[in-house]
């Protein structure tokens, strides 16, 4: 969770992605039954919550190589979606020529693009990967500092605050 918001984070600090929005792209290939139990249905709430509380723009949010597993999900949620994210919500299945049409093929990493593509591309996964990681250490100081305002320290909690259940009252 921490690494997520500190992705978060270092995207927000590039104006480009404030002022121009966000296209979302997650290849779901493999994806089976098992990653859904292991994200468990609270998991799945919490990021629908996610594109609703995030402070950067999307313009688009695009899942590529959804199976059978994903669609039931995305079938079942849709309907609580807030309209805005419906519309921005694009399922590609298996395509990537449905993915060129909406994103530029000089945006995707070369392991998505053609055999025959001579473009300009900004490399592959590993490299984009490599290239962000470096960006996050340039900025590792930064993060510790403002980590330490947001931080709570248990030892400092007082001793006499309670810590009991509310759930086991009972009333009348």
């Amino acid at each position: 969770m921490r690494a997520g918001f500190l992705a978060i984070d270092a995207i927000l600090s590039d104006e480009n992605s404030m002022v121009n929005g966000l296209v979302y792209f997650v290849d779901f290939t493999g994806f089976t039954a098992k990653h859904l139990a292991f994200w468990g249905m609270e998991m799945i709430k919490k990021e629908g919550q996610f594109f609703g509380r995030y402070p950067g723009r999307f313009k688009e949010i695009h899942y590529f190589d959804t199976g059978p597993v994903f669609e039931t999900m995305f079938t079942i949620f849709r309907p609580f979606m807030p309209e805005k994210f419906k519309n921005r919500i694009i399922l590609h299945k298996n395509n990537m020529e449905t993915v060129y049409k909406s994103i530029d093929k000089s945006l995707l990493p070369r392991e998505y693009l053609p055999d025959d593509y001579v473009g300009p591309c900004p490399g592959t996964v590993k490299d984009i990967v490599n290239e962000f990681k470096v960006n996050l250490m340039k900025r590792r100081d930064s993060f510790l500092k403002h980590q330490s305002a947001f931080s709570y320290d248990l030892k400092k909690q007082p001793s006499d605050v309670p810590c009991e259940s509310f759930r086991k009252i009972t009333l009348d």
